[in-house]
């Protein structure tokens, strides 16, 4: 029976090394803490954020973070983010919007100002999502509005020349990003929900869910990874099920 039951936790961390193999994951948050104000980096990396005022609630697996429009969680300046991040990258999470995005200014869902990445809703496209490889190339989905009401799956990806947008796994937006500059300030932090300087481009009426930075490009079959390798359930996460491993022996 136990032997069984090891050789099972066995095949799941295997897949997950398999997975690891494509893309080096550098900042994974599950958002299942369910309380208090630290938002830990699975990825074992040290990006555990500080969550100002976003709650958590019911997410896409176990807990999610909401925010309101005047909160954010502060990643601040994690060396696998700052140095690490300096080219490809795949930014992904699970997004789920009580209301259409404004259409009169943008909002942030991830970003690292004037440096490596951003992700969110542009009042340019009307409340469209975009993505930032470097701090120069935009790219805007083309489909407006951006679905309400049920969970999505968004990513942002750049191989190095193209950076392409995804929802729900599906190519929705590629351009050429080969002009992208990397060469972003010491000083820039990271930050989820609004812009770094805290007092702008908030996200507001929304909840995010099973969030991953890697570096590189992930193919569409392996975004949502911890979908497409594990059970869809919160106690089928690899995390949980290591939990259970402790809990049981």
């Amino acid at each position: 029976m136990r032997k069984t039951f090891f050789a099972g936790i066995l095949v799941l961390l295997l897949t997950f090394s398999i997975y690891s193999a494509h893309a080096e994951t550098k900042a994974l948050w599950l958002f299942d803490e369910g309380s208090g104000n630290i938002a830990t980096d699975s990825s074992g990396n040290g990006c555990d954020g500080t969550i100002e005022g976003a709650q958590y609630v019911p997410g896409k697996y176990g807990t999610g973070l909401k925010f309101d429009g005047k909160s954010y969680v502060d990643i601040g300046f994690p060396p696998a983010l700052q140095e690490d991040i300096i080219g490809p990258f795949t930014a992904e999470t699970w997004i789920f919007l009580d209301d259409e995005p404004p259409s009169d200014h943008s909002t942030i869902i991830i970003m690292q100002a004037d440096g490596t990445l951003a992700m969110g809703f542009t009042s340019s496209t009307g409340g469209g999502f975009y993505g930032y490889a470097g701090d120069n190339v935009k790219i805007t989905d083309p489909d407006v509005p951006f679905p309400v009401g049920e969970w999505v799956h968004i990513a942002h990806t750049f191989d190095g020349t193209i950076q392409k947008l995804y929802r729900n796994a599906e190519e929705i937006a590629s351009q050429d990003a080969s002009t992208a500059n990397f060469d972003h300030p010491t000083d820039s932090p990271w930050t989820i929900g609004a812009w770094s300087t805290h007092d702008q481009y908030w996200l507001e009426d929304a909840t995010i869910d099973e969030m991953r930075i890697s570096d590189e490009a992930v193919e569409p079959e392996d975004l949502g990874f911890f979908v497409q390798h594990f059970a869809v359930e919160p106690m089928g996460k690899l995390t949980n099920t290591w939990a259970g491993v402790k809990t049981a022996y």
